[in-house]
């Protein structure tokens, strides 16, 4: 049964601070700093109750899609917060860190790669109009899937990907919600012993290429975002530094099952990191 549950303390908590910023129509980006440390044992939160895990246990995840406006900021998260990091790219990340290992490959090749990884995540995607329906439902449905389907193989605890909101527009959206929905159950029935899911609507950020479609829409909701009340903040938009963050977060909440965030819960969750870090 999906759920839309928010895990750690209040949301309340978390928003306060940001709603000034919220009402402004400004989105503050993200910074990482050290990691989670009480008495020198790694701390985590959930459902209101903290768990304090041994400092020995060795954290590892596995990203793909890492090259991506989400992926960049959830890889550098994940850089900060995991001992281990490996990286399945198409092309190389113009980054040398210990923590990093690169996986340069063909993704219609990835079961070729053997993943030894407590947490996998996805923010694998493309954009319909510039690669057409076929490599848009590879990049954004059966890569996943089979990333999935081989972590799970590989004996992986959490699969923790970015699907979208309900649909509110064109036909092709719908059909991408109905795929992007598709895969959310494909998922949840694998075995996992928990699935995070991020349903972020439009993505604020620079891209490599900028997308005039993108570009119509977030004017469009710059002066429309006072309507948003509701059930409706979840079309809001969201600066995908947050949403990088939020899927690390999600991950080291480690609820069981499969969870659902939309908007709010995913600033929520990016706003935790930094107040866990900062108390």
């Amino acid at each position: 049964m999906l759920q839309s549950k928010m895990p750690g303390a209040p949301l309340s908590d978390h928003l306060g601070a940001l709603e000034p910023a919220l009402s402004d129509g400004i989105y503050p980006c993200c910074t990482h700093k050290q990691a989670w440390k009480l008495d020198d044992r790694n701390v985590t939160h959930s459902w209101g109750a903290i768990h304090i895990m041994p400092a020995t246990q060795f954290r590892t995840a596995v990203i793909a899609g890492a090259t991506g406006l989400v992926g960049r900021y959830c890889l550098e998260a994940l850089l900060e917060h995991y001992d281990q990091v490996t990286a399945l790219t198409r092309r190389r990340i113009p980054l040398d860190h210990p923590k990093l290992l690169q996986h340069v490959l063909d993704l219609e090749e990835m079961e070729s790669i053997s993943l030894d990884a407590g947490d996998v995540f996805s923010s694998l995607g493309a954009h319909l109009d510039e690669v057409g329906w076929e490599a848009f439902t590879k990049a954004e449905f059966e890569y996943p899937r089979r990333l999935a389907e081989h972590a799970v193989r590989a004996g992986a605890r959490q699969f923790i990907f970015v699907s979208v909101p309900d649909s509110m527009h064109t036909q092709d959206f719908r059909r991408y919600t109905e795929m992007k929905r598709r895969l959310e159950g494909i998922v949840a029935g694998l075995g996992f012993a928990g699935v995070q899911v991020l349903r972020p609507s439009l993505l604020l950020g620079e891209r490599e290429r900028p997308r005039a479609d993108e570009r119509r829409l977030k004017a469009m909701l710059r002066w429309s975002q006072w309507m948003m009340i509701g059930r409706l903040r979840r079309y809001l938009p969201i600066p995908a530094c947050e949403v990088g963050q939020a899927m690390v977060a999600a991950a080291r909440e480690a609820v069981p099952g499969l969870h659902i965030y939309y908007h709010d819960q995913i600033r929520a969750l990016a706003a935790s990191i930094e107040s866990r870090m900062a108390s």
